[in-house]
């Protein structure tokens, strides 16, 4: 007999729904300018990951000298005027420069990043902060319990702690299972969600660009990890997954709706309608904050 739904589990997936939403609220109030990034060569590009990440390392490179306030407004003009469909990853790769340039230092990043391409800057930077650790071979998730501690602000530990879960997801080596057991253990109740969600986020979108052009084969086993975690002791866990996949499919498949939609029905029928919910919402909120 499946176990009793755990209630805190299942608020995680109401909860990661709306991961965004202050950070999208707030991006909408940042002024844009048009972009001076040069678009020769990544206009040529078709995958729109590799477009966003070939703008990402052009921004990037110029952190060391330019304030990411206006790398983040040329990002910005990249998505209003067409030439990507999202600017929040190339966000996250100037928060990895921005890192750089303060020397390690998260709170001068912070102080730089702001909350323009749905606070992509400050994930970034935490990303980079845990890639740093992995390499410096520290302990990731000791550092991991203080890194956030200076920051008591609501919204600016939220976007500390969800970009933790990235770095936790993406430079850790542990396993879904094993990078979610580290999120309850460091933050207990009160920042698992928002770490969770980075983690989701961080684990359905390296699955999209493993996957390329293969995503129709993919997508159904994309969450099959979630769902044994969901089945020992985490119930809920597997929907959240389905919700970060819908959030993926429409960044992975340039915001086209229909193709998404197609994909997420190939998952088991509850899933796929978490799935869809979240590209449709993803869909408006891009429509509401082009």
């Amino acid at each position: 007999m499946r176990k009793p739904l755990n209630k805190y589990w299942v608020v995680l997936t109401l909860l990661l729904i709306g991961a965004f939403g202050v950070g999208a609220y707030q991006n909408r109030q940042q002024d844009t300018q048009p972009s001076n990034v040069s678009d020769t060569v990544c206009a040529r590009l078709t995958n729109a990951i590799e477009i966003s990440s070939c703008y990402a390392k052009q921004l990037a490179t110029r952190a060391e000298t330019v304030p990411a306030a206006d790398l983040l407004n040329e990002a910005r003009g990249l998505q209003r005027a067409g030439a990507v469909t999202d600017c929040h990853l190339i966000a996250h790769a100037i928060g990895n420069a921005v890192l750089t340039k303060h020397r390690g230092d998260i709170g001068a990043s912070f102080i730089e990043c702001n909350h323009n391409c749905v606070d992509g800057c400050f994930h970034g930077v935490m990303e980079s902060t845990i890639s740093n650790q992995r390499d410096t071979g520290q302990d990731i998730t000791a550092f991991a319990a203080e890194a956030c501690t200076p920051f008591t602000e609501p919204v600016t530990r939220r976007q500390c702690v969800h970009g933790l879960g990235h770095g936790i997801m993406g430079h850790s080596g542990l396993t879904l299972a094993e990078a979610t057991d580290a999120c309850v253990r460091i933050f207990q109740t009160t920042g698992v969600e928002p770490c969770t969600s980075g983690i989701l986020m961080e684990y359905t979108t390296k699955k999209l660009y493993q996957a390329n052009a293969n995503l129709k084969s993919a997508v159904p086993t994309i969450c099959t990890e979630a769902e044994t975690i969901d089945k020992t002791g985490k119930p809920g866990f597997f929907p959240a997954c389905a919700n970060a996949l819908g959030q993926g499919l429409m960044l992975f498949t340039g915001y086209n709706l229909e193709q998404s939609l197609g994909l997420c029905n190939t998952l088991p029928q509850a899933q796929a309608a978490v799935c869809a919910w979240s590209a449709n919402q993803e869909n408006l909120d891009h429509q509401l904050d082009p």
